[in-house]
C-alpha cells in the first residue's frame, strides 16, 4: 500500500515554522551556496565533515564575502543538522575557530546611520503644510509614522487600512506582524494626536483623504507606490506595497535641504531618532516597552543616541 505523503508534508512545513519566513530564506539561499562548493570539489553535501566544513569556511575567508555572509552560513549548517538529527559537525571547537577566524579576517568597521531629529522633520512639514501633491503628503505620513511610532519599514510597508483606527484623540496602528512579536500574539502601537503641524496622526488623515483609499478594502496597503496620470498623481490599483528602495529614496529627497549630510540616513534613522527624542525626554522604561516593541534592553539602547547633558550624568554621578 502506497504511504499518503500528505501528513509528512504537513509536518515539514511545521518544522520549517520554527524559523521566520525570512531566516528560512537567508539560510537557504547559505545552505546553496555550501552546495556549490561542496559539488566543485567532489565533497559530501551532506552530513558534512568536519573537516570539509573548515574547508568550506577558509574558502569563504579567502572569498571576500562579508562577516555576515559567512555567519549565515555557519547558521544554516548548523540548523540544517540539528534539523536532520545527525552529528553537528559544527558544534567542534575546530570549526567554531576556524569560523570566528574567517569572520576576523572579513570585518568590516559598521557605519552607524545619524538619527532624524524632530528639528528636521519640523521645518518640511512647515514648508509643505499647504501643499496637497499625494507624494508630498505620503512621504511626510511616513516619515512622521516613522519617527513617532519607532516602525521598522518592513512594518510600515506591510500596514493595510484594516490595521489602522483613528478617532478624535488618538491612532491606533496594529503591527500584526514584527521582529519581535515571533508567535503572532500582535501589537498595537498609539499615537496621540497633537493638532501641531507635525501631527502623524492629521498628516495621516490628509494622506488618505488625498488616495481615495476606500475604508472597506481592509487588506489593501496603506502605502504604496504613485504614479503620475496626466496632471495628478495616484497611487496604483494593484495590491502592492512600497519598496524600501524606493520609501528611502523619497525620504532622502524630501529632507535634503533640512538634513546635513542625507548620505548618512536610512530608513532606520527616523525609528532612532524617534527613540532618541524619547530617551532623552525621561520616558519611563515600561512606556518604552509597550510602545517601542524592544527584544531587549541592549538592542533598545543600540538604536538610542543621548544628548550631551545625558551622557555627561554618568561621569558627574561618580561625585569625582
Amino acid at each position: 500500500m502506497e504511504r499518503n505523503s500528505r501528513p509528512f508534508k504537513g509536518l515539514q512545513q511545521t518544522a520549517l515554522s520554527s524559523k521566520a519566513c525570512g531566516t528560512v530564506v537567508n539560510y537557504t539561499s547559505s545552505l546553496n551556496r555550501w552546495v556549490k562548493f561542496a559539488n566543485t570539489n567532489k565533497l559530501v553535501v551532506f552530513p558534512v565533515s568536519m573537516v570539509d566544513a573548515a574547508l568550506f569556511f577558509s574558502h569563504l575567508a579567502t572569498s571576500q564575502v562579508s562577516a555576515s555572509v559567512i555567519e549565515s552560513s555557519y547558521c544554516a549548517l548548523k540548523w540544517a543538522h540539528d534539523f536532520a538529527g545527525v552529528p553537528n559537525p559544527m558544534s567542534s571547537t575546530f570549526v567554531k575557530n576556524m569560523v570566528e577566524g574567517a569572520k576576523r579576517q572579513n570585518a568590516k568597521p559598521t557605519s552607524k546611520k545619524s538619527p532624524i531629529s524632530k528639528e528636521a522633520l519640523t521645518p518640511c512639514c512647515i514648508k509643505h503644510e499647504h501643499s496637497d501633491e499625494l507624494p508630498i503628503r505620503r512621504d511626510i505620513s511616513m516619515a512622521l509614522l516613522l519617527f513617532a511610532g519607532f516602525f521598522r519599514f518592513s512594518e510600515l510597508a506591510n500596514l493595510t487600512i484594516g490595521d489602522i483606527s483613528i478617532i478624535d484623540t488618538h491612532l491606533t496602528i496594529k503591527v500584526s506582524h514584527s521582529k519581535t512579536d515571533q508567535y503572532r500574539k500582535g501589537n498595537e502601537v498609539v499615537i496621540s494626536r497633537s493638532g501641531k503641524v507635525t501631527c502623524p496622526v492629521s498628516n495621516l488623515e490628509r494622506y488618505m483623504k488625498l488616495t481615495g483609499i476606500s475604508t472597506s478594502k481592509v487588506s489593501d496597503f496603506l502605502f504604496k507606490p504613485i504614479v503620475k496620470v496626466r496632471s495628478r498623481y495616484k497611487v496604483i490599483d494593484k495590491v502592492k506595497p512600497l519598496s524600501y528602495t524606493r520609501a528611502r529614496e523619497s525620504l532622502v529627497k524630501l529632507l535634503r535641504e533640512f538634513v546635513p549630510n542625507t548620505a548618512n540616513i536610512s530608513l532606520h534613522s527616523f525609528r532612532s531618532g524617534g527613540a532618541t527624542t524619547a530617551a532623552n525626554a525621561q520616558v519611563l522604561d515600561r512606556c518604552w516597552k509597550r510602545h517601542g516593541r524592544w527584544c531587549s534592553e541592549t538592542v533598545k539602547d543600540g538604536y538610542v543616541e543621548d544628548s550631551l547633558d545625558n551622557r555627561l550624568l554618568v561621569t558627574k554621578s561618580l561625585g569625582i
